[in-house]
């Protein structure tokens, strides 16, 4: 899904330099990581399907995987593995509606931000009214595409060298704490909080196991 997500901050950039004819390349570059992104998405459904007689090595059961990927919000998390999810542990105590609100607010201020800072770069880098720095207009558009790539390139490359180590979760909160937008049942993608992976296995196993059970 990364080149995806790329595709999405070129069209972001386009519109932040007002769609220049100079930067068109941007349009070329959305549309090739949208094809390489949903090519990844379609080999990627085959492979969890099973259908890809690949993928040799271990699977993880669902339940494994959504503990571990509570890796996200362990002590040892850089700055940059910072993610939305992560705002359901940060705003725990909160009622749906009151989380649901606060997202709503966040949203609404990041899209200020990015509209006036538009506004305010504009003169500069705009090439009708001869701005100052309308010769970094490649380059910076270059950067606003590639640096969010790369965080999110590292991002998940530290998380997945963290699930082939088998890391348990090591997550600042409670077991009995309340997951916001989840009916106050305390789990995380069918994981308790707090749970690590290992015991997200065992428990997933004595459950099968109990289904089978003659009653």
């Amino acid at each position: 899904m990364l080149p995806l997500h790329a595709s999405g901050v070129c069209a972001v950039t386009q519109h932040f330099f007002f769609n220049g004819d100079d930067l068109e390349w941007l349009v070329a570059a959305q549309g090739a990581l949208t094809m390489i992104g949903n090519a990844g998405m379609c080999y990627a459904a085959v492979e969890l399907s099973g259908g890809g007689g690949g993928g040799g090595g271990e699977r993880r059961t669902p339940a494994a995987a959504a503990a571990a990927a509570a890796t996200s919000t362990s002590k040892s998390a850089s700055w940059y593995d910072f993610d939305v999810e992560n705002f359901a542990t940060v705003w725990k105590d909160d009622s749906d509606a009151t989380f649901a609100a606060k997202i709503a607010l966040l949203s609404l201020v990041v899209a200020v931000v990015a509209r006036d800072a538009s506004l305010a770069c504009g003169p500069a880098f705009d090439v009708n009214d001869g701005g100052d720095l309308v010769w970094a207009r490649a380059a910076v558009a270059a950067a606003m595409v590639c640096a969010p790539a790369c965080l999110n390139v590292a991002k998940w490359d530290g998380r997945g060298r963290a699930l082939s180590r088998g890391v348990d979760v090591d997550v600042d909160v409670d077991v009995d704490v309340d997951v916001v937008g989840l009916g106050g049942l305390g789990f995380l993608g069918g994981v308790k909080v707090g749970e690590t992976e290992k015991d997200a296995e065992k428990t997933e196993k004595a459950e099968r196991e109990e289904m089978k059970a003659p009653r």
